[in-house]
C-alpha cells in the first residue's frame, strides 16, 4: 500500500528543506546522524494530529479562504505545533503531503463522488477553475499560521473526516525512546493491554519461532513461552529473554494490535537485535506492507540489503552530504551486483584490508580481472593478497553521494573514476572538503599519488581519487570491447595489465603498506 507518493518540508525540525518522491510500500531511509531521517518520520506522523473542520484561520489562500467562508460543506485542516518543532524555531514550517489518488480511492471509495458534490456546489467560475486545479496536483499543502498551527493553504479533496478517521487516524510511530519505554513495563502486562485476537497471538507465536527458538509452539495466558523439546513442553518466562528480545516482542504486539494501521513509521528498527532477528523482523515488515506503508529511518546495513531491492515496492533514500538533501538511489546497479554495492553495503562492515571503489558493476567485474592478473604476475602467493583486497561500485552516476561512506583508517581505499570525471570530481571533493577538511583529495597523475604516498601515513592520509587518464576503463582494452558489457569478456583474454592499471596497483598495494618490490615473484 502507498498512500503517500512524496512528502516536501521546509523549516521543520532539523530541516530546512527536503523532498522524497516516489514513495513505494516500503520506504528505507539511511543517512548520518542528525541529517533528518528522523525528521522526516515525525514530519509524517503528522498526519495523524490533523484535524479537519471549520477553524477561524481556515485557508493561506485567499480565494480558498472566500469558498471556506461561503460554503458550509468546504473543510480546513489544522494541526498544531510545538515551538520546537520550527526550524531554528524562527521560521515559518510548511508541509506538502503528496497522495495515490487511487490508494485513497481504493480505501474511501466514496470520496470520487464526495468531490463531485463539492463541484457541483460552486457557482463562481473562479472557484470552479482554482479547486480543480488544486484537486490535480494530488496534494495536501499545510503551512503555518501565526498561531502556531499549520492550516491548510489551499483546499484538497481529502480535508475530509473520513480520511481523518479512517486513514490519518491510523498512522503508528515507533520512535527510538521505545527502548526505555518497554523496559519500564512488564512485558506480560503491555501484551495483555493489546487484547490479541486468537488469529493475532498466532502470528505472534509464529514470529517468536523465528526470532527467538523455532521449537516454540504457545504462549500461556500467563504470557510464559511454550518450548516443545523432545514433545515434552517446557516454558520459560518472556522476563528471562534479552532486553532486544523484549522490545521486539513488545514493538510486533504494537504492530499485530493495530490492524488498522495504514501508515507505519519506526525509527531505528535495528536496536537490540541480533543479525538473525533483524532479518526476521524484516521479512515481517515485508509482509506488513501489503497491508500498510511503512517507512523506516536507519542506520543498519542488514536492513539496506540489496538482495531484498530486487522487490518492486521498495524505495530507498540516501542523504547526500555534498548535496545537502536527499536522494533516492538508484536500484539499478545494486540488484545486477549487490555484493560489491558501496551505499552502506557491504564494505562498512568489511573484513578486507584494501578497498577499491570504481563507478559502476561492469568496471567492477574488469577491475577485478585486471587485479587477479596483476597479482599472478606480482607475487608467488597471490591468492593471498586476493582475499585482502575488495572492489566496490558506487552505483554509477550516484558516485559523488556515496563518497562519505567510504570508511577512514584502518582500511586503505582509493577510489579510481573514468577519465572524463575529472571536472565534476574535483568539485565534489571541493565541496566535500568544506565538511570534513583532507576527507579525499583528488589527483591528477599517479607521480602526485606516489608523491603523497611517501609522505603521509596513518589517519592524516586523505582518501585518493583519481581519474583515469582515458575517458573509460574500456579505452584500455584491447581490442576494443563492442559495448560495456563485453569490457570483462575482452580484459579477461588480455594478456597483460595495462601500465596505468597496473601503477594504480602498486600504488593501492603502498596505501595499506605492502611493498610490491620485496614480496615480488623471484
Amino acid at each position: 500500500m502507498h498512500l503517500l507518493k512524496s512528502i516536501e518540508l521546509e523549516n521543520y525540525l532539523n530541516i530546512k528543506h527536503a523532498k522524497l518522491e516516489a514513495f513505494k510500500d516500503l520506504n528505507i531511509i539511511i543517512g548520518p546522524n542528525n541529517c533528518g531521517k528522523t525528521s522526516l518520520l515525525r514530519a509524517v506522523n503528522l498526519l495523524s494530529r490533523i484535524d479537519f473542520g471549520k477553524f477561524g484561520t481556515a485557508y493561506a489562500c485567499k480565494i480558498c479562504q472566500q469558498m471556506f467562508n461561503k460554503y458550509g460543506d468546504i473543510q480546513s485542516a489544522s494541526c498544531s505545533i510545538a515551538e520546537r518543532e520550527k526550524y531554528l524555531t524562527k521560521t515559518s514550517a510548511r508541509v506538502i503531503f503528496g497522495y495515490d489518488k487511487s490508494e485513497i480511492e481504493r480505501v474511501l471509495p466514496e470520496i470520487f463522488e464526495r468531490k463531485k458534490n463539492i463541484l457541483n456546489l460552486l457557482i463562481e467560475p473562479v472557484f470552479i477553475d482554482h479547486l480543480d486545479t488544486e484537486t490535480r496536483k494530488e496534494q495536501l499543502v499545510m503551512k503555518e499560521e501565526k498561531t502556531n498551527a499549520l492550516v491548510s493553504e489551499h483546499y484538497s479533496p481529502i480535508i475530509w473526516n473520513e480520511v481523518k478517521e479512517k486513514i490519518f487516524r491510523h498512522t503508528l510511530f515507533c520512535p527510538d525512546e521505545r527502548l526505555q519505554s518497554y523496559k519500564e513495563k512488564t512485558i506480560p502486562e503491555h501484551i495483555n493491554s493489546k487484547n490479541l485476537t486468537g488469529s493475532t497471538e498466532r502470528r505472534l507465536i509464529e514470529f517468536l519461532s523465528r526470532i527467538v527458538d523455532p521449537k516454540i509452539i504457545d504462549i500461556r495466558r500467563s504470557l510464559d513461552l511454550v518450548r516443545d523439546v523432545e514433545n515434552e513442553d517446557f516454558t520459560t518466562t518472556i522476563a528471562e529473554q534479552g532486553s532486544g528480545v523484549k522490545s521486539l516482542i513488545c514493538l510486533v504486539t504494537d504492530i499485530l494490535s493495530e490492524k488498522q494501521t495504514k501508515i507505519l513509521l519506526i525509527d531505528e528498527p535495528e536496536l537490540g537485535l541480533n543479525p538473525s532477528g533483524k532479518h526476521a523482523f524484516l521479512d515481517f515488515l515485508f509482509e506488513e506492507s501489503n497491508q500498510k506503508q511503512i517507512f523506516l529511518a536507519t542506520h543498519d546495513p542488514t536492513f539496506v540489503n540489496p538482495v531484498i531491492w530486487n522487490r518492486k515496492n521498495v524505495s530507498v533514500y540516501l542523504f547526500s552530504i555534498v548535496n545537502n538533501e536527499f536522494v533516492k538511489v538508484d536500484l539499478a546497479q545494486s540488484k545486477q551486483d549487490p555484493n560489491t554495492f558501496a551505499g552502506y553495503l557491504p564494505h562498512t562492515t568489511s573484513l578486507k584490508k584494501i578497498h577499491i571503489y570504481v563507478e559502476g558493476k561492469d568496471d567492477v567485474y574488469i577491475f577485478q580481472i585486471l587485479l587477479n592478473k596483476y597479482l599472478r604476475s606480482k607475487f608467488r602467493y597471490w591468492y593471498r593478497y586476493l582475499n585482502e583486497i575488495g572492489i566496490f561500485h558506487l552505483a554509477g552516476d550516484f558516485w559523488s553521494h556515496l563518497l562519505y561512506t567510504i570508511p577512514k583508517r584502518p582500511y586503505a581505499s582509493i577510489v579510481v573514476l573514468d577519465g572524463d570525471k575529472r571536472p565534476i570530481a574535483e568539485q565534489t571533493v571541493s565541496k566535500y572538503s568544506t565538511i570534513e577538511k583532507d576527507r579525499f583529495q583528488t589527483f591528477d597523475t599517479l607521480e602526485e599519488l606516489s608523491d603523497m604516498t611517501s609522505k603521509k601515513t596513518g589517519f592524516s592520509r586523505p582518501c585518493p581519487v583519481y581519474c583515469l587518464q582515458r575517458s573509460k576503463i574500456e579505452d584500455y582494452l584491447e581490442p576494443s570491447p563492442s559495448s560495456k558489457e563485453a569490457g570483462p569478456l575482452v580484459a579477461d583474454k588480455m594478456s597483460k595489465v595495462p601500465k596505468e592499471i597496473e601503477w594504480i596497483f602498486d600504488l593501492t598495494l603502498k596505501l595499506a603498506g605492502i611493498n610490491v618490490q620485496k614480496h615480488q615473484t623471484l
